[in-house]
């Protein structure tokens, strides 16, 4: 099935190119909007057929664009030297050309995709946004500069109009993608650099160095060699991940149970994390260092008392990962300079279009995070 989908789309808008020609030219109205809009529909379905990225896929569409009109006028031309003009000759330049440019973008497009079709709603848009540009571009050609077929002048005229309109298209919107791609990486960046200096921060080495100190003071070599183990962890994972945007769920979880477990030895019976987690929402992907951030957000801005215990909920729905506290103001804090929710909710902006919910409802702190 996979092998015949292909030439399934070639032949197909092919034969839909010849009949749409026919009926037009038969009922005496211009074929060029219609025309338009398959050759641009075909190129799209094959470039998502061929997993090509979408700016690929959009210089392919102007691509096909100049291409077709100017091999379909060709071709109709060449026809009529051996063929009476009609609509027939038409039609069938219209489904030779359309065959000529499906089966050469086959050809320079490699492998088609095997799964299905995944498309980034943010890359759709520009996909769009380019679509709609160069077909407007068509529109333009055909009413103001293809106003003689016959004319060697009108063709050289209305080639080089296509070539700077279309080609001029492809550069701002390639230009405008890298400023977009340069401010987000300028943000994962700061986040990266964030999450960094936030977790080797003095006062946490400080107060684990000490906490170390004092196992070993006391003689509690074995325990002090497993916060040794797992002081080492927190450090390897955060050299390990930098640079990435997403991890897998059940590296995070292990990162901060390890985190959790440090801060059980200097916080003793002040705070229970509990997980609920699905087994199959383990593999999906989240920002690095969320759910640790947002468990020390926890701890830093409630009471942490072994009488009574902050407790901290994680756990999976399948679609999101969904954090909780208990409400247990501290009398005296420093302000909340709410870094870590705002970097946490920036990436999930940029990486996935998602957005992070946070609700304060009956005694509750909530902050709910889109699985990816």
């Amino acid at each position: 099935m996979t092998l015949r989908r292909t030439p399934l789309i070639i032949h197909g808008f092919a034969f839909l190119h010849a009949l749409v020609s026919i009926l037009c030219l038969a009922g005496g109205v211009s074929d060029t909007v219609l025309l338009t809009l398959l050759t641009i529909t075909m190129t799209v379905l094959l470039g998502l057929r061929y997993s090509l990225t979408m700016e690929i896929t959009a210089l392919t569409v102007a691509l096909v664009n100049i291409t077709g009109f100017f091999l379909g006028t060709l071709g109709a031309w060449l026809l009529g030297l051996f063929l009476a003009e009609s609509l027939w000759t038409r039609a069938a330049a219209t489904f030779l050309t359309t065959e000529i440019l499906g089966w050469t973008m086959v050809l320079f497009s490699g492998k088609p995709s095997a799964g299905p079709i995944q498309v980034e709603p943010r890359k759709m848009t520009w996909l769009l946004v380019a679509v709609t540009l160069v077909f407007a571009v068509r529109i333009v050609i055909d009413l103001y500069f293809w106003q003689d077929g016959s004319s060697q002048e009108s063709f050289f005229r209305t080639f080089m109009f296509a070539i700077l309109a279309e080609a001029t298209i492809c550069s701002v919107l390639y230009m405008v993608k890298l400023a977009i791609e340069y401010r987000e990486e300028a943000r994962r960046s700061e986040f990266r650099y964030m999450v960094l200096k936030h977790q080797v921060n003095p006062h946490f080495l400080f107060n684990s160095l000490n906490i170390l100190n004092s196992l070993v003071l006391d003689g509690r070599k074995e325990e002090a060699g497993v916060f040794i183990r797992k002081l080492a962890g927190i450090y390897r994972y955060m050299t390990a991940h930098e640079g990435k945007n997403l991890v897998r769920l059940s590296d995070e979880l292990g990162f901060t149970e390890m985190y959790a477990d440090l801060l059980h030895v200097r916080f003793q019976g002040g705070f229970m994390v509990q997980m609920d987690i699905r087994d199959e929402d383990r593999g999906r992907l989240v920002i690095p260092c969320s759910v640790q951030l947002l468990v020390e957000n926890a701890i830093k801005h409630n009471i942490i008392s072994a009488e009574d215990p902050l407790e901290i909920t994680i756990r999976s729905n399948g679609t999101e990962l969904v954090v909780s506290n208990d409400i247990k103001p501290k009398l005296t804090h420093g302000p909340s300079t709410g870094l870590g929710q705002k970097y946490i909710r920036q990436q999930y902006k940029d990486l996935s279009e998602k957005q992070i919910t946070i609700e304060q409802t009956g005694g509750v702190y909530t902050v709910h995070m889109p699985l990816i």
